[in-house]
């Protein structure tokens, strides 16, 4: 494993999901200041994530064509401008095409940076990628944290302040371009010669656990969304309340994600995302039972690890049945899991204002079952390419003339 390559694309992960992790704390902002109804609200997630979902794949397929670790600064930059922008929006269409600057470079960032981890982790791919992942949840705890506390003190608009930090991280990004895109064409080399010039695309296998991932999507968007409203409403707790209850679960989600990587290294992918999909719906159950703010407080631990424990580990899982195509993959996976959630929030939002809270929550409960049957069907590991004898004695010829 290239540790300092893998280490400088995690770190910039913490640093762009800080901007996407703040997306949802602006919710209730949005309801309290600009008088939103729920569901006008979370339609501004839906924006910036559907978008962002949309043109994801597009980007992995430039990143599978040619190495772009510019991308990355770029992508920083534009989201963390995207979330200023709605912040300082004054209508609801300047805060809806905000949200969809903001999911354009948070699509722009993600499948680049997810294959430069692939190539750099060596044959600890689920160790790597749950690197990468837990410094997307490190931003996504921080995230609604910071935003609440920069919304709380200066208003809606104080979410601009997270500006700051992405300018510094990009900065930093660009002074790496050159060593990433050494480390990248490096290591694309050695594979191919390490898998005889690639793999076979499991295309059947990658779309089962596309639909794992939507589903686990639809959970993840419910909570991120929702969880500060049930703080605030049924808890009758204070919004800064709501924001820090968002980043305990997601601090959790952290470890979870560790976790989940060294276990699938170790054992087997397809256990990890069982173990996670069956543990899921008690936990939201219990959770959506609660009235008292110290147990509800403690079920955001188990809540936090479930729901990240297989999200990397999907995502490499992806990357193996689709060998030929990481970027695409990466693309497709990450992307999917803000497509659906994005569609899912609204919908929600739909049924909390007709119904409740609470009885929303329990919708998102039954969701984890369906990808707990998808889950059982997936091959647990990835097409390994047995060269021919032909390609043994190119390989050889090709090691020779090194």
């Amino acid at each position: 494993m290239n540790k300092r390559a893998v280490s400088t694309v995690t770190v910039s992960h913490l640093f762009i999901d800080i901007s996407q992790g703040a997306v949802p704390a602006l919710v209730p902002f949005f309801v309290s200041e600009r008088h939103y109804t729920y569901a006008a609200a979370a339609s501004l997630v839906f924006a910036a994530n559907v978008v962002s979902s949309v043109i994801q794949p597009w980007f992995g397929h430039i990143a599978d064509r040619r190495n772009s670790p510019w991308l990355l600064p770029l992508g920083l930059l534009i989201g963390a401008f995207g979330l200023a922008l709605a912040g300082w929006s004054t209508t609801y269409p300047l805060a809806l095409a905000s949200m969809v600057i903001a999911g354009t470079g948070i699509a722009a960032f993600h499948p680049e940076a997810a294959r430069l981890v692939m190539l750099s982790s060596g044959d600890r791919h689920a160790t790597g990628m749950s690197l990468f992942a837990v410094g997307g949840n490190a931003g996504f705890a921080l995230g609604p944290f910071l935003a609440t506390q920069a919304m709380v003190a200066f208003g809606l608009g104080g979410v601009a302040w997270l500006l700051a930090p992405a300018i510094l991280m990009a900065l930093l990004l660009y002074s790496q371009l050159g060593y990433l895109e050494r480390v990248a064409q490096e290591r694309q080399a050695a594979r191919k010669r390490k898998a005889g010039g690639g793999g076979v695309d499991r295309w059947s296998a990658f779309w089962r656990l596309s639909g794992c991932v939507a589903a686990r999507s639809m959970v993840s968007f419910g909570i991120y969304t929702f969880l500060p409203i049930f703080w605030i409403e049924v808890l009758h707790q204070s919004k800064s309340a709501g924001g820090t209850a968002l980043s305990i679960m997601l601090g959790a989600g952290a470890f979870g994600t560790l976790l989940g990587g060294q276990m699938a290294d170790r054992w087997s992918r397809k256990r990890v995302i069982i173990i996670a999909f069956a543990l899921l719906s008690p936990t939201i159950w219990l959770l959506q039972q609660a009235r008292d703010v110290t147990w509800a407080t403690l079920l955001l631990i188990p809540l936090g690890i479930a729901l990240f424990i297989h999200f990397s580990v999907m995502v490499v899982l992806g990357q193996e049945y689709l060998p030929n195509r990481i970027g695409t993959a990466s693309g497709i996976t990450i992307g999917l899991a803000t497509t659906v959630g994005g569609v899912a929030s609204p919908l929600l939002g739909w049924l909390a204002d007709h119904s409740s809270v609470e009885r929303m929550f329990l919708v998102v409960a039954a969701v984890p079952i369906l990808g707990l049957v998808m889950a059982l069907t997936l091959p647990d590991a990835a097409y390994r390419h047995t060269p021919t004898e032909e390609e043994e004695i190119e390989q050889m010829a090709a090691q020779q003339s090194e």
